[in-house]
Parts: C-alpha cells; structure tokens; sequence
C-alpha cells in the first residue's frame, strides 16, 4: 500500500534535517520523499501552506542559529554544514530572515550563556 504524500513529505523534512549539509534544493528532499519535484512542491504547499523553498531555507537558518548559539565555529563552517555553498549567501539569508547578522545574532546569544 503506497504511502499517502503527508507521510512521504515529514520523512523527506526529517531527512533533510539530518543530512542537510549534502541537500542542495528542494528537488533532493523530494528524492527523498520519492516524489517528483513539482509534486513535492504541490504537496508540500497544500500540507503546510507554504513553498518549500522557504521551508528549507528555514530550516537552514534555524540549524545556523543553533550552531552559532552553541559552537564555536566560523561562518564557513557552518555554512557547509547547513547546505549553504557560500558563508556569504549564509550571512545574507540570515539577516534578511533574523534582522541581525550572524555575527550580531552571536554576540545576542552569549549575553545568556
């Protein structure tokens, strides 16, 4: 008995989640889910009323913050391992998303540590 999307879908999303640092788009999370990238687009908005660009995208961002949170590793670093190619795409997505650079996020963080 096949599996419906929805199920498909949050196996893809927890995945994704662990092997974030290799899935370059939404169309290797749909790989996951064995699904075709129009249809995991279409499922996934019909799921969680969202694109699924934004919801890796945020993903990504929230492993970021968790990294710069709780390590201390370089921003090069972190954007490998959140699946970003480049640290300064990171940076740029994470300020338009947070409204503080990585760096200001850091600084934040250690005000509570």
């Amino acid at each position: 008995q096949p599996q419906d999307p929805e199920t498909r879908l949050d196996r893809a999303w927890r995945e994704a989640a662990i092997r974030l640092s290799e899935v370059r788009s939404v169309s290797d999370v749909a790989v996951f889910a064995g699904l075709a990238e129009s249809t995991f687009r279409s499922a996934h908005r019909n799921q969680f009323g969202s694109p699924a660009g934004k919801h890796l995208q945020q993903l990504r961002l929230s492993e970021a913050e968790r990294y710069l949170a709780t390590t201390g590793f370089g921003l090069t670093e972190i954007a490998a391992l959140v699946g970003y190619a480049h640290p300064e795409t990171l940076s740029a997505a994470f300020k338009r998303s947070r409204a503080r650079t990585p760096g200001e996020f850091r600084r934040w963080c250690k005000r509570f540590a």
